[in-house]
């Protein structure tokens, strides 16, 4: 019994110096953290890829300085690990030490799907392209693009219109290509199929500018958030490459030629003439030969 009782007063003794290291430790660095002004702050401690499931073994808390935490991140673990339905999923890929945010991470039990990363005011809408319209396979999920419409205006008269070009959507977020949406894609990939994250009305002109002309993408830098000065782009902008023959201005075409009218000549004497002077008066008198 009294092994016993030592065991047990020892065990206690053991417990109570680990608690109070660690409650030292704890109140130690709550003091660093509040005279550095820092936050702690959820990061991944390992690589999460697009569709990874979030466990607390692949999180960690740091500390963070106040100034700097971005806008939503999540201050406990417990909090990226709540909820029923099952864990929660990446939605992109977030690398060691970067601070986790609602917009990477699906709802509880969610899924890696595009409509979970829309915002509520948006919507996905995809266009068909080709090496050329795609820019050559260079346009990955995350990218921003311009989207123009190539079309042939109707015309009432016999006359066809020519071809113009215009910018019907700016500096929209590129969500897939063809089924790939992983932003961390880093080779070009000729897709057939082009997801945009637009507003309504820019859906509609999407969808209306598919059926009437051809669509293709324009990539802008990925600092350039800016709109710019664009204006309908019709066939006398290419300078006099091109125009066809039948539509040149005039000040361009090759100059023709018509002749004039016909001027009848005076009829020729049927035998030999002489000229006859008399006074001021000339004539001209036909000889005979008989």
């Amino acid at each position: 019994m009294l092994v016993l009782v030592v065991a047990i007063l020892l065990g206690g003794l053991a417990v109570y110096i680990v608690n109070a290291y660690f409650s030292g430790m704890e109140r130690r660095n709550q003091r660093i953290a509040e005279e550095l002004n820092l936050t702690a702050v959820v990061v991944a401690s390992t690589t999460l890829n697009y569709g990874d499931a979030i466990s607390a073994d692949r999180l960690k808390i740091v500390q963070w300085p106040s100034s700097s935490v971005p806008a939503g991140a999540f201050t406990d673990i417990r909090a990226v690990l709540s909820g029923t339905g099952g864990p929660r999923v990446a939605l992109r890929t977030i690398e060691p030490g970067v601070p986790l945010l609602p917009a990477m991470l699906s709802g509880p039990g969610g899924r890696a799907v595009i409509s979970a990363t829309l915002p509520a005011d948006k919507r996905a809408v995809a266009i068909r392209v080709n090496e050329a319209s795609g820019v050559g396979g260079f346009v990955f999920p995350g990218d921003s693009v311009d989207v123009l419409l190539t079309r042939q205006p109707a015309t009432s008269g016999a006359t066809q219109a020519e071809q113009i070009t215009d910018t019907i959507v700016e500096n929209v977020r590129v969500i897939a290509t063809d089924q790939n949406a992983n932003d961390a894609s880093k080779d070009p990939q000729v897709s057939k199929t082009v997801t945009l994250e637009v507003d309504p009305v820019q859906a509609q002109k999407i969808a209306l500018g598919g059926q009437i002309g051809q669509l293709s993408l324009a990539l802008r830098n990925v600092a350039n958030r800016d709109p710019a000065e664009t204006k309908t782009v019709t066939v006398a902008d290419l300078g006099s490459g091109g125009y066809p023959f039948y539509t040149a201005p005039s000040a361009m075409r090759a100059p023709v030629y018509r002749a004039g009218p016909r001027v009848a000549a005076p009829p020729r004497p049927a035998g030999p003439s002489v000229i006859v002077g008399k006074g001021l008066s000339v004539s001209k008198v036909e000889v005979s030969r008989d």
